[in-house]
Parts: structure tokens; C-alpha cells; sequence
């Protein structure tokens, strides 16, 4: 009764499996999971990663250190992506947590991350404060990459707050180090200076500009070389030397670079404003006429470009140049150009409006959909933990029935025998009745009559008793041909079982005794096993092709199955499985057999690096091997 015992086993388990596949169908995939894929992902596909985090919505799973992890790698890809920090409140808190553990990997954008979030909270002086820190642990410890990257977001929030003296006295220090810095740092640097320094009043920089341009020719970034210059001229424009401006302008002009249209078009206002103030009206307007030629035709190509600072310099370079000439001021038209562009501001903003409140909505949708699905999924596992209670109720019903049917074939059993034990004996007494018979009979005929009668009767009762035993045993072999049909109904499929089994192992038996007459019939393992020697390459390549005929394919599944095994592991499991001991593969190796005993260990240890459970009950490598 054990098989269907099993069988009934087999089908509790395969009702769980299907419960806990019902559950996984209906519930968001793994948060754990999602976290480990994002965090491997943050570093070279930001966006990706942020998705895969904000599919998260589960996160009362998490292990504290989840929880830090999560906010740190949001706040991270919004940072990756120059997005707004000013949600993520909680980081301060999670870069709190890594310093606390000694994460060395994340101290230095801890501080960055907090400050960054600072700064778009709008909290200057706090973030200051914060990169602050961050500088001086980078100055103690020495490294200078890390102090770079906090310094230009300091610099940053001082630009922002317009305090240029600080800036440049910041610039100036960092320009103190200009051998350890990067190169596209070191021009960067240069150009800022004179920026700030510009726009602190002090012009005593420009040269500046001409040196931070020549950097970046020098490292191939001719785009912002150009953008160099540009500013170079305008530097000459605001220090009233404007011929210098012009003659800078006019050899950008001649530049084989595919310069933007907005890059050209301010040039050219500033080459107009130039030759205003030099009281070339001509050329001015000339420059003028181009700029708003070119803005019209943007306009065409793209209503949504305003080009507000481009179209507002042409209007007030064109009232200026016709105050100057005498022609009258085209109020009405910059007029009307004023309300096209608040009109186009108003739609934009209300376009904003109706975007952000379908965002709401979706977001309020996407909320609901999460509680109905929250719903769903308990419904579902209740149904489940109901449908999983009635199952366990049908077996205990069914193993309280095989009981009793144990019980039943146990009785007709023990009935059985004893039918067998009387029939047999029945049987014997028959037999030594029919003996005791035939010596009576030939007793007979030397008895006396008186004796006879008696001889008879004592032979007609034996006869009798016979009669009765004869119809007693047909009695029993009824009952015990009854008995039979209803055990060959009820433990048919043990007995058949048994009966596989049995050929099974036998077949097993088999296979072993075959595979070992073919292993020992080899000539080379013949030849080792009598007389071991040191093994060439070529007597390992032949043993691999040995034992991947005998067990087929063992060192592929062997590599697949434990791919951290080095080819040391690898030749001593062939030898282990062709069942040589440690003294023969000692003098095959030419090692000691104490080697050998340590490179088994060594060898257990990487496969239990991958399979934690795989040698159970102080299971040995050989056994092991000899079942893999």
C-alpha cells in the first residue's frame, strides 16, 4: 500500500507547487530582484535602472539595508540624468548609513548626493556646508579626483547665488593644482576664471580666454574652443575694445565648422551692436536684417521656438539704430511681437497644466489598480489556501480509508494462512488415513472374524472421516480462492512495483558489473593499475575519452554543472571515477598522497561553493562522483 501512499504524496506536492505558481502569477515580480538587476545597471544605463526601480512597489519585504540601497540608487540615476533631486529627502539618510558601515564605495557620493538634494530644496548655504565636508575628508585622505567633483558643485551653488568672488578665489585654488588635473578640467577651469571674473567687473582676465581657447584645440575639443572665442569676443565688446571684437567675430565667420544657427546668430548681434557703437550704422543693420531673416525663418521651420533673448536684442538693436538715424520706433510691432509670445507662453503653460493633470489622474489610476490588485491577489490566495484545505482534508480521508483497508487485507490475510495451515494439515491426515486404510485392508485377511467386524469398522470410519476432510478442504479452497481474488484486487499495483523495482536494480547490477569489465579491459588502465607511473598528456586526453564513453559526456557536465573547477579538479575526478586510489593517482601526478588528499579537499570546497547541500550526511567525493 506504500505506492499509493506515494502517489497521493506526489499529489500534495504537486498541489502546492501549483498554489505557489497561482500566487507568483498574480503578485509583482520579485523587489529584491528588481533591486539587485537596477543596482548592476546604474552605472552605464541610468534610465533603465530608474524604470526597474520605480516598478517597485512592494517595499515592505525589504531588509533595511534594501531599503538604504533603494533610495541610493534612485537618487542616483536622477542624478545620472540630471533630473530633480528634490524628492529624494531621504538620502541624507542613507548616505548617513554608508559611512556608518565603512562603504568606502559611496562616501564620496554620499556627499554629493546630499548636497546635490540640498541644492534643488533650494537649501544653498546647507549644501555648501555639506560639499564642504566632503572636500576636506577628500583633502585628508588624498584624493584629489574625488575633491574635483565637489569643488565644481560647490562652484556651482556660488555661481547660482551669484557670488563670483568666491568663485574666483575657488577657481584660483584649483588652478594651484592645474599638473593633477584632467585636461578637459584644466581649460574649463581657465575659461570659468575669466567668466566669473567678468562678471565680478574685473577684466584683467581676457588673456585668460585666449589660453583656455588654445587648451582646448590642443585637446581636440574645438567645439568649445569656438565657444571660447565667441565669449573672447564678447569680452573685447564689454571692455569697449570694439574693432578687437569685430576682427575676433569676423575670424570666427570664416571657420569650416558647422556652427548652430543660434551660435551665428549671436555673432552676428554681436558684431551689429559692435559696429553700432562704433556709429557704422550700415553694417549694423545690416547684421540686424540677418538676424531676424534667420529668426523668421526658424520660426517657420518650428513654431514652439520663441528665441525670446535673439528676437528681443533685434528689436531693441533696431529701435536704438532707428533712434540714431531718425526713423520712427516700431512700437506696434514689437507690440505685437510681445502678445504672440505671451500668447505662445500662456499655451504652453496651459498645455503644462492639462499634462500634469493627466499625470495625476494616471498616477490616482495607477493607485487604484494596485489596491484592486492587492485585493485580487489575497482573494486568490484564500481561494488557494480553501482549495489547498479541502486537498489535505480528501487525503486524511483517504489515508484514514487505506487504513482500514490495510486492516481488511491484514485479516484476510492472516485468514488465508490459517485456511492454508488446516488445509495442509487436512490434507496429511487424509494421506496417513488412506495409508492406515490400505495396511488395514491386507491386515484382513490373516484376522479372525471376530476381528474383522472390527477391522471394518474401524476402516469405514476412516473412510468417513476422509469423506468429511474432502469436503472440508473444498470448503477451504472456496474460501481461500476468495480470499486470493480479493488480495490480487486490492495490492496488484504494489506487487507490479515490486516487481519493477526489483528488475530495475537487477538491470542496475547489470550496467555496473558491464561498465567495470569495460573500464578494467582498457590496456592503459590495465596497465596502471598494475604497474602506476607519472601520465603524459596524451594518457590524460585517452582517460577523458574513456570515461566520456563509459558515463557519457561526464567532464561537459562536470565543467557545466561547477565551472569554477580548474583542470587540476577536473583530472583528479576522471581518475577518481575510473575508481583508482590515492597512492596510483599520487604516482600518476607525481605528487604525494598527501597532495592528493588535499587537492580532493580543495576540490570539495569549490563544489560546495556552488552547491551548498550537495555532500549530505558527511558524503565523500568518491561516492559522490561514482553517482554523478
Amino acid at each position: 500500500m506504500k505506492a499509493n501512499g506515494i502517489n497521493f504524496g506526489k499529489l500534495l506536492m504537486l498541489s502546492c507547487v501549483l498554489a505557489g505558481l497561482l500566487t507568483a502569477c498574480n503578485s509583482q515580480p520579485d523587489a529584491a530582484r528588481l533591486l539587485r538587476h537596477a543596482d548592476s545597471m546604474l552605472t552605464d544605463q541610468p534610465d533603465s535602472a530608474l524604470c526597474l526601480l520605480n516598478d517597485i512597489l512592494d517595499e515592505s519585504s525589504f531588509t533595511p539595508p534594501e531599503q538604504m540601497l533603494l533610495i541610493w540608487d534612485k537618487a542616483m540615476a536622477r542624478y545620472r540624468l540630471d533630473m530633480s533631486l528634490a524628492e529624494d529627502s531621504l538620502i541624507g539618510k542613507a548616505a548617513a548609513y554608508y559611512r556608518q558601515s565603512g562603504d568606502s564605495s559611496k562616501l564620496y557620493d554620499g556627499y554629493l548626493l546630499e548636497g546635490m538634494y540640498l541644492r534643488w530644496a533650494n537649501r544653498d548655504n546647507e549644501a555648501i556646508a555639506v560639499f564642504d565636508e566632503g572636500i576636506n575628508l577628500a583633502i585628508a585622505r588624498q584624493d584629489t579626483a574625488d575633491m574635483l567633483v565637489l569643488q565644481r558643485k560647490k562652484l556651482e551653488v556660488y555661481y547660482k547665488q551669484s557670488r563670483y568672488k568666491e568663485c574666483r578665489k575657488m577657481i584660483e585654488d584649483m588652478l594651484r593644482i592645474a599638473d593633477k588635473l584632467p585636461v578637459e578640467e584644466h581649460y574649463q577651469m581657465v575659461y570659468s576664471l575669466a567668466l566669473v571674473s567678468q562678471l565680478d567687473g574685473d577684466l584683467s582676465n581676457m588673456d585668460c580666454l585666449e589660453k583656455a581657447a588654445n587648451l582646448a584645440f590642443a585637446a581636440g575639443d574645438t567645439a568649445f574652443a569656438y565657444h571660447i572665442q565667441r565669449n573672447h569676443g564678447d569680452a573685447f565688446m564689454l571692455a569697449g575694445r570694439y574693432r578687437d571684437a569685430i576682427e575676433q567675430f569676423h575670424q570666427l565667420m570664416k571657420v569650416k565648422f558647422s556652427f548652430t544657427t543660434s551660435f551665428i546668430n549671436a555673432i552676428k548681434l554681436s558684431m551689429a551692436y559692435s559696429y553700432f557703437c562704433l556709429e557704422q550704422f550700415d553694417s549694423a543693420r545690416y547684421y540686424v536684417n540677418q538676424v531676424e531673416q534667420s529668426l523668421d525663418d526658424m520660426r517657420k521651420r518650428n513654431k514652439n521656438q520663441t528665441q525670446l533673448i535673439e528676437k528681443g536684442r533685434v528689436y531693441l538693436l533696431r529701435a536704438v539704430l532707428d533712434n540714431r538715424v531718425g526713423n520712427p520706433i516700431d512700437i506696434v510691432g514689437f507690440e505685437r511681437y510681445c502678445d504672440s509670445i505671451e500668447v505662445s507662453l500662456a499655451e504652453k503653460h496651459q498645455t503644462e497644466l492639462r499634462q500634469q493633470e493627466t499625470r495625476t489622474r494616471l498616477q490616482q489610476q495607477n493607485y487604484e489598480l494596485t489596491i484592486r490588485r492587492q485585493r485580487l491577489e489575497f482573494q486568490i490566495v484564500l481561494i488557494i489556501a480553501l482549495l489547498l484545505g479541502m486537498v489535505l482534508i480528501l487525503i486524511i480521508m483517504y489515508q484514514r480509508n487505506l487504513k482500514h483497508k490495510e486492516q481488511v487485507i491484514r485479516q484476510l490475510s492472516d485468514d488465508l494462512q490459517k485456511h492454508l495451515r488446516q488445509l495442509k494439515d487436512n490434507e496429511r491426515l487424509i494421506t496417513q488415513n488412506q495409508e492406515s486404510i490400505r495396511e488395514l485392508q491386507m491386515q484382513l485377511v490373516h484376522q479372525q472374524a471376530h476381528e474383522q467386524q472390527e477391522q471394518q469398522t474401524f476402516i469405514e470410519n476412516l473412510k468417513l472421516q476422509n469423506q468429511e476432510l474432502t469436503q472440508l478442504n473444498q470448503d477451504l479452497q472456496r474460501q481461500i480462492d476468495i480470499y486470493w481474488k480479493q488480495l490480487n484486487d486490492m495490492p496488484s499495483k504494489d506487487k507490479f512495483t515490486q516487481k519493477l523495482t526489483a528488475e530495475v536494480l537487477q538491470l542496475k547490477d547489470r550496467e555496473l558489473l558491464l561498465t567495470t569489465q569495460l573500464i578494467t579491459s582498457t590496456p592503459l588502465v590495465k596497465e596502471l593499475r598494475t604497474s602506476p607511473r607519472f601520465l603524459q598528456s596524451e594518457d590524460f586526453n585517452h582517460l577523458t575519452t574513456l570515461v566520456n564513453k563509459v558515463y557519457p559526456d561526464f567532464t561537459l557536465r562536470l565543467m557545466k554543472q561547477y565551472p569554477h573547477l580548474t583542470d587540476v579538479d577536473l583530472q583528479l575526478c576522471i581518475l577518481l571515477k575510473l575508481n583508482f586510489s590515492i597512492a596510483q593517482i599520487a604516482a600518476f601526478t607525481a605528487v604525494s598522497p598527501t597532495s592528493v588528499s588535499q587537492q580532493k579537499s580543495r576540490t570539495k570546497k569549490r563544489i560546495l561553493q556552488q552547491t551548498p547541500d550537495t555532500f549530505a550526511d558527511g558524503e565523500t567525493l568518491d561516492s559522490w562522483l561514482y553517482r554523478f
